[in-house]
């Protein structure tokens, strides 16, 4: 899990857009363009930990939770939808959690993937491909109970691979609203 502060390196909330100033991950739409307009923005969760903008190119950005407040005054002005989604990648990512996973919960959590359309095999090699990763990054942080998309972000922002974070992106984006 981020910590608190670490997505508040740079988004100032103006009138009718967002600007990101030093985006953590350097192949996010927002390193290019800095200035996210409301009408690039299909939904944000304010409520998320880190909280969530999605852009209409299916691209999830993270702003601090200390700027939750502000998120969601935004998305009041401008009448964007507040939307929690399910976590995809928090149930991809939960066989490199640092504690271990019992066969009843990974067959559920595995259950609640093959429900949302993701085959086994599927499952297998988007767990393959960032195994490596995950684990590494989890040696450090310890975390036990929830890593999700942010972690993955955080991961793999020193990766050369712009092809992981835009391949991300749309796993998440495969999240149907329960």
């Amino acid at each position: 899990m981020p910590l608190p502060g670490l997505w508040s390196r740079g988004v100032e909330f103006g009138d009718d857009a967002l600007t990101f100033v030093d985006y953590v991950h350097p192949a996010a739409s927002v390193c290019a363009e800095p200035v996210l307009s409301v009408g690039g923005i299909r939904d944000v969760d304010p409520a998320g930990f880190p909280p969530e903008i999605r852009t209409t190119a299916g691209e999830t950005l993270f702003v601090s939770k200390l700027r939750e407040g502000d998120l969601r005054q935004f998305a009041e002005r401008h009448r964007i939808p507040q939307i929690a989604r399910p976590d995809i990648w928090m149930r991809l990512l939960e066989p490199f959690l640092d504690t271990t996973i019992g066969h009843g919960r990974q067959a559920d959590t595995d259950g609640w993937l093959r429900e949302r359309g993701f085959s086994e095999a599927e499952i297998a090699r988007a767990r393959a491909r960032v195994g490596p990763m995950m684990t590494a990054y989890n040696e450090l942080l310890w975390e036990w109970e929830d890593l999700n998309l942010s972690d993955l972000v955080l991961a793999s922002a020193s990766s050369p691979d712009a092809g992981l974070y835009w391949w991300a992106m749309g796993i998440a984006d495969r999240a149907a609203v329960e």
